[in-house]
Order: structure tokens, then sequence, then C-alpha cells
């Protein structure tokens, strides 16, 4: 009887304790990822959390004495260097981990790619030169991701803290190792009207080669240098990812007018086509990929292929909305660009001739009855190469462009970023709580020239529609305030305001209130 009743016991005792391990979560497993893998100083870094367990709060402590609560935060390092960044995360239950990784920072003017799908890092530079003033100027590197970024050229295209990025300059590498005899391809863009040489470096073998870009007649166009920067190199795979086609939506935040463009690609090999899928990245300019006719591997970095910029030019007398493209792609392709306001339609017809990869150019306008002009507008004259030098290979020139004869005049860039008065407010940086946002959820404003006591909105087309609540600072330069109940869905941009002035971020935030 008594050995019954201790194993009653003994069961009671067990069976609690089991009860007991239901009720208690297991602790988290720190774990995130960066993007770009090597990024330049300057520019924005992505971290995400890979964490298990179900995290309900994060830290990260960046390296540079900068930290963040966000569960995905974006950070900008001033400096080049190496960085040890922590996240440490906080379970329901209680239980913390935390993890390290380090993070090696190019300078702002190096744009480093192929290091983490290869291990074999290229570094590329660009100086600009702008052939009206002789003024020269060196490119900011914007990594995207470990294949393509692009630059801006601050010096000879100044734009106003917390104004979108202007893009200039584009580049793409590609792995192309595992064809036979084929070694790292090469690609550049310009949506500019800048000369420029871009210099590429190979890290490994210590190749060289310097991209002259000139203004000539085939000014703008593509790129495409694939004879390699060795002889002889050992296969590997390229890699990319698949997505789905959409819309690209440009100049609603910065003007309220917005424009919607996608785009239909065919490969003149196959014959095959494919719609576009629309990467935006800031309000002024995005890229497509065409993930039907060059698809990738889920997890591995995009490929663009084709970019676009549009530019508000209606502060010039008789001018009015200007459009660029250029593409990284030998993919004959059409661009559609609606103006949502007026309903105005333009198709950009781009097909594969001695022209094509050359940039497109359209400053006629989209008011009604405007006629749109040839998307890669070239100048009459003689024949133009674009032939990468070399210190260790022989490069084969790039294709040979014939120029259409069709005359345009040169027409400056117009620089139409607001201008902030002194002591007006400057944001470097918005880090999100989450994507997309929901009411309660926090917003970390960073920068200079605000505090607690300015007023933090959000806005559509420069009109608010939200004002953010309950601001707390974060450290000496971050202001951390709180999505209100009564926003609705949609896509806004950040502000604050001060009696000196107003600044808005330059990224989208996007925000759902079912």
């Amino acid at each position: 009887m008594n050995s019954l009743v201790g194993l009653l016991k003994l069961a009671g005792v067990l069976g609690l304790s089991w009860l007991a391990s239901l009720g208690t979560p297991a602790g988290p497993t720190a774990d995130f990822r960066v993007n770009p893998g090597r990024p330049s100083a300057l520019s924005a870094v992505r971290f995400t959390d890979h964490s298990t367990g179900g995290p309900t709060s994060w830290l990260w402590e960046f390296g540079d004495g900068q930290a963040s609560r966000l569960s995905n935060p974006t950070h900008v390092y001033e400096f080049p260097g190496f960085y040890s960044v922590t996240l440490r995360v906080s379970g329901p239950g209680g239980g913390t981990a935390t993890t390290t990784m380090g993070i090696d920072v190019a300078d702002a003017g190096t744009l480093t790619l192929m290091a983490q799908t290869t291990g074999h890092p290229f570094e590329i530079t660009l100086q600009a030169t702008d052939p009206r003033t002789g003024n020269s100027g060196a490119g900011q590197a914007i990594p995207q991701n470990d294949l393509f970024g692009y630059f801006t050229i601050p010096t000879l295209v100044p734009t106003n803290p917390g104004s979108p990025l202007v893009p200039e300059v584009f580049v793409k590498m590609l792995d192309a190792r595992a064809i036979p005899g084929q070694d790292f391809w090469f690609f550049d863009g310009g949506l500019t009207d800048l000369s420029f040489d871009l210099t590429v470096r190979d890290t490994v073998r210590g190749t060289v080669k310097v991209y002259h870009n000139p203004v000539t007649a085939n000014h703008g166009c593509l790129g495409a240098d694939t004879s390699g920067f060795a002889a002889a190199t050992a296969p590997t795979t390229k890699a990319a990812e698949v997505a789905e086609v959409s819309t690209l939506t440009l100049m609603a935040q910065t003007t309220g007018h917005p424009f919607e463009i996608t785009l239909q690609a065919t490969d003149p090999r196959t014959g095959k086509t494919g719609a576009g899928q629309a990467i935006p990245q800031n309000d002024l300019f995005g890229y497509f990929t065409i993930p039907t006719l060059v698809p990738t591997n889920p997890g591995s970095p995009l490929v663009p292929e084709v970019f676009v910029k549009m530019l508000d030019a209606r502060a010039i007398p008789g001018q009015d909305f200007w459009f660029f493209n250029g593409e990284l792609s030998d993919l004959s392709f059409d661009l559609t660009v609606r103006d949502t306001v007026r309903g105005t339609v333009k198709v950009y017809h781009n097909p594969v001739t001695a022209n094509h990869g050359c940039l497109g150019a359209d400053t006629s306008g989209f008011a009604s009855g405007t006629t749109p002009t040839p998307t890669h507008v070239t100048t009459s004259g003689a024949t133009a190469t674009r032939t990468p030098s070399s210190s260790a290979t022989s490069p084969t020139p790039t294709r040979t462009r014939t120029p259409t004869p069709v005359t345009t005049a040169a027409t400056p860039t117009p620089n139409l970023t607001p201008t902030a008065g002194a002591g007006a407010p400057v944001i470097t940086e918005i880090d999100l709580q989450q994507t997309p946002l929901h009411p309660g959820n926090k917003i970390d404003f960073y920068g200079m020239n605000f505090n607690t006591s300015s007023i933090f909105d959000l806005r559509q087309g420069g009109v608010v529609k939200a004002t953010l609540t309950n601001p707390t600072a974060i450290g000496s330069n971050g202001v951390e305030v709180t999505v209100p109940s009564n926003v609705v869905t949609g896509t806004y941009a950040g502000c604050v305001s001060r009696a000196e002035g107003t600044a808005c971020g330059p990224a989208n935030i996007p925000i759902s209130n079912p």
C-alpha cells in the first residue's frame, strides 16, 4: 500500500513538473542578417532580426556608440572601419540571448561587390567631371546588395539633408565562371550627363581596370565588359532572386503628383516575354528585375536590369516632369509611364539595336498633347566605343554604338530640393520598429536641430495626415515617437518641424491599420 502511495506521489510530482515546463517558453536564440554585407560609410545598412524563440524586445549596439531598440533597424556609419555589432534579445519568459557579428565598413567612395556571394571582393570607385564647368568630384557609393549598387556625386549634384538620393551611375557584377572560359562580368549605366571614370580593383588578384566614359555621342550607353579580370579561373554558380511583377510609383511624396511605371521585356534570343518586378528605392528612382527572363535562386541578391529616374523640372520656365531610363541588360523592353493626375500615358520602346543600352532621356513633359521623344536620345556624329583599360589583363571593348541622328539641346539638371534655413531640422536616418507599422509601433528619427519639443508627423504629397505622439529622446541625436491610432493604411513620409523649418525623411513609411 505504501509503495502504491509513493508511486502516486511521484507521478503527481512528475505531472506537475511537466505542466510547469509547458507553461515556461523556451528562451530565445539571437541571430541577425546584414545587407549589404560589405557596406560603405555614409550609406544605409539594414539589420534584419532572424532570432528564434519569439523575442519580444531587442537591443542593437552598432559598435560606434549608437544603439537601437527596433526589431529591424537601419543604421549609417559615419566613418570606415571594422565594427562589432551586438544584438541582445529577450523572450516572453524573461530569457535573453546575445550574438555579435563583425562588419567591415568601406570608405564612403568605395563600392564593394561579390564579397559575400563569392568570397572574391571587387572594389569600385568613381570620379566624375561636369563638362559645362570643368568641376570634378568623387562618387559616393550606395551599395544595394552583393551584386550591384550605385553612385551619387554630391559635389557636382548637391542635395539638401533629408532629401531623396539622386543616383547618377549604376554598376553590377556577375560571376560567370560557371561558363567555360568566362570570368567575372562588369556592367555600368548612367542616368547622368556628366563624364566619369570607374575604377574596378580585383582585391584577390590585384587586377585594376579603368572604364572611361567621356561625354560623346554615345554617352549614357550601357557599359558591358565580359573579358574578365584574369586569364583562367575556377567555375562557380551565379545566383539571384525570384520576385513577382509590380508597378513602380515615383514623385508621389515629393510632389503629390504620382507617376506609375511598368515594364514588359522580351529576350531576343528566345522570343520569350516577361513583366518587370519593381524595386522602389526612393521617391525619385527605382529599378526593375525581370524574374521570368532572368530567374534566380530564392535568398540570393536581386539582379537589376532597368533603372528609371524622374525629376520635377517645373521650376524651370516651360518645363514639366523629366523621365530618364538606363539598363544593365541586353533584353529589349517597353516602359509604360502613366501620369496619374492628368491621365497622360507614354510608352518608351527599347528594341535591341546598335544604341541599345544607351541613356533614355525625355524632357518633353507629360502635359496633355505632348509627344514622347525617343527613349534613347543621342546626337549625330561618329561611332563611339567605350573601352576599359587594364593594368593586368587586356579587356575587349564593349559593343560599338551607332548613334541615331536625333539632335537635342543640352538641358541642365535642376536642383529642386527644398532649401533649409539656419537651424532647420535635418533627418539623417529613420528606423521602423517593423514593416509595415501598426498603431502603437515606434518610429525613431535621427539627425540634427530637433528634440522632443519638435512636431513629428506623417505626410502624403506634402499634406499632414497624422501627428506622431509621445516623443522620447534617444541618445544625443534621436527621438522616438509612437504611431497614433487614427492613422489610415497607406504610405507616408516621416517629417519633423520647428519654427526654423521642416525636414522629411528620404524613405517611405508603410503603415497598416486594419
